[in-house]
C-alpha cells in the first residue's frame, strides 16, 4: 500500500514540467500525499493491527484512501483559488507531520479508545471487599503510586534495587507481586498488550485481555494460564497509563498452585492501589530486562 501511495505520487509529479506554475504544483502533490502517507495511512495502520479487522474492510479501506487523495488533487486544479488551496494543504500537511512526532501515542490512544479497544470495566474484576491483615503501605515513589499489601508477605530487593513482594502459603501455592513503572515508554497501551499477547500466543500460552479507560486515564489487565514449561500456572498483569502526565505502571502478579487466598488478597492489593502526583522531570523507571 504504502509503495502504491509513492507511484501514484510519481505518476502525478511526472506532469510537474506541463503545469503552469511548476512550484505550487508539487507543493500540492507533496502535501497531498505526505498527510496520506504520513498521517492517515499510518494510523490507519495502527487501527489494522490493533483490531484486525476483515479483509473486505482493508480493502475498502486501502481504495477509500487512495480514491480520496486523487480526488483532492483533481479538484485542486480545478479551484479558481489554487494558491490559496495549495497554501492549505502545506499547512495541513506540517500540522499533521509534527502531530505524528510529537503526538503519536496520544493520538494512537485516542484512536484504540474511539475504535472500542477500551470499552470494559477492569475494576469490575479485582474490586474487593475482603480486608488485608496487618497490611503495609508500599510507597513506589518513581511510578507515583502506593498500595496496601499484606503484612504476611515478604518484601524482597532485587539486585537491581527494585522491591517487590513474595507470600509462600504451603508448598504448594505462592504468590509474587512485583511493581514497576515505564514512563519513558512511547509505545501506546494498546500497542504493548497487543505485544503481550502475540508473545504469550507464540509461547502457547492462553491470555486475555480486559481494558477501559476513564478521562485520559488507560487502564489494562491481562490473565494469563500456565502451561507445560512455565513457571507458573497463573499470571496477571496490571497496566495503567494516566496521558495527562505520562505516568505508565504495570504490577504483575504471579501465582503457583490454585489456593483461593492468594487472588483474594492480590485483588485486594490492586483495589487498594492510589496514584498521586509526580515531579517533572518524571522519575527514571527500573528496565524490567534489567529486573526479572
Amino acid at each position: 500500500m504504502e509503495l502504491l501511495i509513492v507511484l501514484i505520487a510519481g505518476v502525478f509529479l511526472a506532469k510537474l514540467g506541463n503545469h503552469q506554475n511548476p512550484r505550487n504544483y508539487s507543493l500540492l502533490i507533496l502535501s497531498i500525499f505526505g498527510i496520506c502517507y504520513f498521517f492517515a495511512w499510518k494510523y490507519l495502520n495502527f487501527y489494522r493491527l490493533i483490531f484486525e479487522p476483515t479483509n473486505d474492510f482493508l480493502y475498502l479501506e486501502n481504495v477509500s484512501l487512495i480514491g480520496i487523495t486523487i480526488g483532492f488533487v483533481l479538484l485542486a486544479q480545478k479551484l479558481q483559488k489554487y494558491d490559496v488551496f495549495v497554501g492549505l494543504m502545506v499547512t495541513i500537511f506540517c500540522v499533521c507531520a509534527v502531530a505524528s512526532f510529537s503526538l503519536d501515542r496520544q493520538i494512537k490512544h485516542k484512536v484504540s479508545d474511539l475504535g472500542g479497544y477500551f470499552d470494559k470495566n477492569v475494576s469490575g474484576f479485582y474490586r474487593s471487599n475482603a480486608k488485608l491483615e496487618n497490611v503495609e503501605v508500599f510507597d513506589h515513589e518513581a511510578g507515583g503510586f502506593r498500595m496496601k499489601v499484606p503484612g504476611t508477605w515478604d518484601k524482597l530487593k532485587h539486585s537491581s534495587g527494585q522491591w517487590y513482594f513474595k507470600n509462600n502459603i504451603d508448598g504448594l501455592n505462592s504468590v509474587e507481586l512485583r511493581p514497576r513503572c515505564f514512563h519513558e515508554s512511547d509505545l501506546s497501551l494498546a500497542e504493548i498488550v497487543n505485544n503481550n499477547i502475540l508473545t504469550s500466543l507464540a509461547q502457547n500460552i492462553s491470555i486475555e485481555k480486559i481494558c477501559g479507560s476513564d478521562d485520559q486515564v488507560f487502564e489494562c489487565l491481562t490473565l494469563s494460564t500456565g502451561n507445560i514449561g512455565t513457571q507458573y500456572s497463573e499470571f496477571w498483569r496490571w497496566y495503567l497509563v494516566n496521558e495527562k502526565n505520562r505516568q505508565s505502571i504495570e504490577v504483575d502478579l504471579i501465582f503457583d498452585g490454585d489456593s483461593p487466598i492468594p487472588r483474594t488478597e492480590a485483588k485486594a492489593i490492586l483495589n487498594s492501589l492510589k496514584l498521586y502526583e509526580l515531579p517533572h522531570p518524571l522519575p527514571y523507571c527500573i528496565n524490567s530486562v534489567d529486573w526479572f
